[in-house]
């Protein structure tokens, strides 16, 4: 406002400088006959300004007391519409008098002007005061605001994850979008440079200040007007400031022809004639958009300590530094040496030959940044770990050995004599997003799998890593004790000699998941043997493809192991054994369920279910694709003492050798026990060896008894034939579609099975 004031008067002494009497000239002689003014309207368009849109502005010029060569009060009006159809307006109170001794007219007015942004409206007063002569004119106009200046249009926050020290920080950025009134005042000395038409072209030069708020400018600008007679007027304006630098604008103005009349002799040019010109001010109110950050950083904290994480950063070969992001440590080595639990180290390629073998201490995360990493916060949830997702995984060389509560995340690791990652008696393990390949073996001891635990235990997730090319297992579980829960899942396994390895005996209990896997070209794709007491509680297979193997799933368990396993969704083809092969043995007890899986080209049997040795077995085998097996499409036998319920249930069966389900008891001797529900099957064009009895056939021997429940089935020839033993036939029959033969079949009610 100092400012502000000290230009006031700046102006007024150059006022009073321009319109000196003594200095002004008297080139016009004023008849008789004074001009009168009448009310006039006219249109106006206005292009791109200063803080304002184009807008076309509809005025009103209306004298309300005049004394003809003298004096003129007068009220104007202006209606402003924009590009974007927003509003705004004038209203100005104005009074001229004619000095006939200075030949000159001075005059001053007030104003209320409203604009509407279409985001927020505002409003402002004015003032101004003028001197016109015949060859010199001065103009000074102020603009001072009323009501809230400043209003936010929109807000909008943006979070960026960051590194300081050792410490990861979540950085806010809040942005505001403001719209600021602007205030201030403007200034111009002009005169006329030569005559056009009825009237003349004038040029104009001055300064003007702007406060927006948080900042401020003077400006100087030109202005060229041209008034060729009453009804046109056009005006060219360029000025510059600290806040809108350069801009040009153009108005051009049209009275409707026939409004405003005026009468009298006066030049139309003249001081006294310019008693009745509109005022020559800023009509729409300025507005500076502005933009307000305001940035913030959060110390984040890990939800496992509730403490801020700490993280150690490697950057491979770079020198020896302190761990911090600034000054990262050079090798691996040397951040593991220090490294506490619940730290993470934080790996960048570098310039990198190949780390050699190391050890991870117990609690600490080794992660990469070749990976796209995630990590769980306190105050920001899961987000993308800075620097992560370059793509290139630091080479490792040598063995990695896990400690207990370890992630190991982003890695390459070639070429290890020996397994590429091995853990013993650890537990709660992660394994993720790893390359693994090409693993050798020393010796017995010295196995060339891909991931060799022995003894793991607690969470154990095996996630998104491709193991390929290892002399031995990709991935090798073996627990004797303890109680592991598995995540085995969306990893790319291929070539090795076989795939996922489980093995459990002893004490040693497991649960979990192994799904979503591809598995291709190696021995056996999944392998799960229990044995010895061990227990396995709700293990899922599914939607695993397996392909061009020897085998696709064999499960094993024998010496009192108890299973529940569920085998669902998985997609088996190309193999030179079984599809799938369950095998219950010595005294274990399972519980089997195996549902929407495709077989496709398995050189053996598709489903293989052998009991042996007093075992017991609930298998329910339901909504299975089995197509061109190399034996056939269901086999399911139980000998020497073993008891098996069985529901075969909606499956289809299609194109096997020999046929399409066969159920057979007693076949390697005993007292083994079947009980079977056979129902709703699809079997056919089976036995395409020609060799078999037919699309399916049960049978018992020595001294095995069979229940079977068989209908609703489609097929072209079924079987039951009692060998020795009993056979027992429930009376549905004739619910199948095809041809049944029985000899030496007992029939008897239904339910008698027990289904």
């Amino acid at each position: 406002m100092r400012k502000f004031r000290q230009l006031i008067w700046l102006g007024c002494l150059l006022a009073a400088t321009v319109t000196n009497p003594v200095a002004a000239q008297t080139s016009d002689t004023e008849s008789n006959s004074p001009p009168t003014f009448g009310p006039r309207v006219g249109v106006r368009y206005t292009t791109e300004g200063p803080g304002f849109e184009p807008f076309t502005s509809f005025e009103g010029f209306v004298p309300l007391q005049q004394s003809p060569g003298n004096n003129l009060t007068f009220l104007e009006g202006r209606l402003l519409l924009d590009n974007n159809a927003n509003l705004g307006g004038n209203v100005i109170l104005g009074h001229r008098l004619y000095s006939q001794s200075g030949n000159r007219t001075y005059g001053g007015y007030f104003a209320y002007d409203t604009r509407d942004t279409g985001k927020n409206v505002f409003n402002q007063l004015g003032v101004g005061f003028e001197s016109l002569g015949e060859n010199l004119d001065f103009r000074i106009n102020g603009y001072i605001p009323i009501g809230d200046r400043s209003q936010q249009t929109s807000e909008q926050t943006f979070t960026s994850p960051g590194f300081q020290q050792n410490f990861l920080l979540m950085n806010t950025s809040r942005v505001r979008q403001f719209e600021q009134q602007v205030s201030g005042f403007d200034t111009e000395v002009g005169t006329r440079l030569i005559s056009l038409g009825r009237g003349s072209l004038r040029g104009y030069a001055g300064v003007y200040y702007y406060d927006a708020g948080n900042e401020d400018s003077f400006g100087v600008k030109g202005r060229l007007e041209a008034r060729p007679n009453d009804l046109l007027n056009l005006s060219l304006q360029v000025q510059n400031d600290g806040i809108f630098d350069t801009r040009a604008f153009l108005s051009l103005g049209v009275n409707f022809p026939g409004s405003g009349p005026r009468r009298g002799s006066a030049t139309r040019d003249s001081p006294l004639a310019r008693l009745g010109q509109s005022v020559e001010r800023q009509f729409a109110i300025v507005v500076d958009e502005q933009t307000e950050i305001e940035n913030t950083a959060v110390t984040l904290f890990n939800p496992t300590t509730n403490q801020a994480f700490q993280i150690l950063h490697v950057n491979l070969g770079q020198g020896a530094g302190n761990g911090t992001i600034e000054n990262p440590f050079g090798s691996l080595q040397n951040a593991l040496n220090v490294a506490k639990p619940n730290q993470i180290v934080y790996v960048q390629s570098g310039t990198n030959p190949g780390i050699p073998a190391f050890s991870i201490p117990n609690g600490v995360s080794l992660l990469s940044s070749g990976p796209v990493q995630r990590i769980n916060t306190v105050q920001s949830g899961n987000i993308l770990l800075p620097l992560s997702g370059s793509g290139v995984r630091p080479l490792v060389t040598g063995t990695v050995t896990l400690g207990n509560s370890n992630t190991l995340d982003g890695f390459a690791i070639n070429g290890v004599s020996g397994p590429g990652i091995r853990g013993m008696n650890i537990n709660n393990t992660t394994i993720q997003d790893n390359i693994i390949s090409n693993s050798i073996t020393t010796d017995a001891s010295n196995l060339g799998n891909g991931i060799s635990l022995t003894n793991a235990t607690g969470n154990i997730n095996i996630t998104d890593n491709s193991i390929r090319n290892n002399a031995e297992k990709a991935i090798s579980i073996d627990n004797n004790a303890g109680q592991v829960a598995l995540s085995i899942g969306n990893n790319a396994i291929a070539d090795n000699v076989n795939g996922i390895k489980l093995n459990l005996v002893g004490t040693a209990q497991g649960t979990g998941q192994i799904t979503n896997n591809n598995i291709a070209n190696s021995g056996t794709g999944v392998d799960v043997n229990l044995g010895q007491n061990a227990k396995l509680n709700n293990l899922a297979i599914s939607d695993n493809t397996i392909e061009n193997q020897a085998q696709g799933l064999q499960f094993r368990a024998s010496d009192n192991a108890q299973s529940t396993l569920n085998v669902s969704n998985n997609t088996i083809r190309n193999l030179t054994g079984d599809g799938m092969n369950f095998l219950g043995d010595k005294n274990s007890r399972t519980q089997l369920t195996v549902s929407g899986n495709t077989i496709n080209n398995a050189n053996g049997d598709g489903i293989d279910i052998d009991l042996l040795d007093n075992a017991r077995a609930t298998a329910t085998v339901s909504n299975n694709q089995i197509l061109n097996s190399g034996a056939t499409g269901i086999q399911a036998d139980a000998d020497n003492d073993s008891q098996l319920r069985l529901v075969l249930d909606s499956n289809t069966v299609r194109g096997s050798k020999n046929q399409g389900i066969s159920i057979f008891s007693g076949a390697g001797g005993g007292t083994a026990k079947i009980f079977a529900s056979v129902r709703l099957n699809a079997l056919t064009g089976n036995n395409v060896s020609g060799a078999a009895i037919g699309d399916f056939d049960a049978q018992t021997f020595d001294a095995s008894t069979t229940c079977l429940q068989l209908r609703n089935n489609t097929g072209g020839n079924f079987a039951l034939v009692n060998n020795g033993g009993t056979l027992q036939v429930e009376n549905t029959l004739p619910t199948n579609t095809g041809t049944v033969n029985q000899t030496g079949t007992t029939t008897v009610a239904r339910g008698t099975c027990g289904f």
